[in-house]
């Protein structure tokens, strides 16, 4: 395990933060220690801010700030056959991150359905064209077939209800997943959406049985 100094912008996911350099008017710079491992790392502000997702904490730091981390080895630059993320896996990173869900955040937040609100994004994004930035509106309209499948099947109660019963007990965080894994596999119509729910009622009921 190696302790090194590191510029934010050469974080990775799975280092310990043990240290890092903070300014403020008050106390001019200041080094904060503790033990934060990160997550992902967000670039705002014309990729001049840094969102530090870590363990429960979110650290908010500058380009260019140092931060002290261990790593158990040096990452190894991705090759050109590196896999990347899947259309559904980018979907589901994207939106759980526009709409600040963790894998503990409950389906009803301050009266709102978290399942309706991620279904009625990715359709804002199909419809009304040029909301979100043309990046952002790629990701989350591709969803656009399976969400409009859910909406159809199992918030409108057409589905089977051993799918719906599955489907509406799924935290956002999971729903995230559901929507990008029918991106992933094909999804694409509602009737294709349909199929896919047919499907997994058969896996649902062969685990009951």
């Amino acid at each position: 395990m190696a302790t090194i100094e590191i510029a934010v912008e050469d974080l990775v996911k799975g280092d310990e933060i043990v240290a890092y350099t903070v300014w403020n008017f008050d106390h001019g710079t200041q080094i904060i220690t503790g033990s934060w491992t990160v997550d992902s790392v967000h670039w705002i502000a014309d990729e001049r801010l840094a969102d530090v997702y870590t363990n429960g904490v979110l650290l908010m730091l500058r380009r260019g700030d140092k931060v002290t981390v261990r790593r158990a080895t040096a990452p190894e630059p991705q090759s050109e056959t590196a896999q990347q993320p899947t259309q559904g896996q980018q979907f589901a990173d994207q939106m759980r991150y526009f709409l600040s869900i963790g894998t503990r955040t409950r389906r009803d937040r301050k009266g709102l359905d978290l399942h309706r609100e991620i279904a009625e994004w990715v359709i804002t994004a199909a419809m009304h064209r040029g909301t979100f930035p043309p990046a952002e509106e790629a990701v989350f309209a591709a969803a656009f077939d399976a969400a409009s499948a859910w909406a159809k099947d199992i918030k409108n109660g057409r589905g089977s209800w051993i799918v719906i019963e599955h489907i509406n007990a799924l935290s956002p965080w999971q729903f995230c997943k559901l929507l990008g894994d029918m991106v992933d596999a094909g999804v694409n119509t509602t009737s294709a959406g349909a199929q896919y729910f047919a499907a997994m009622r058969t896996q649902l009921l062969a685990q009951a049985a």
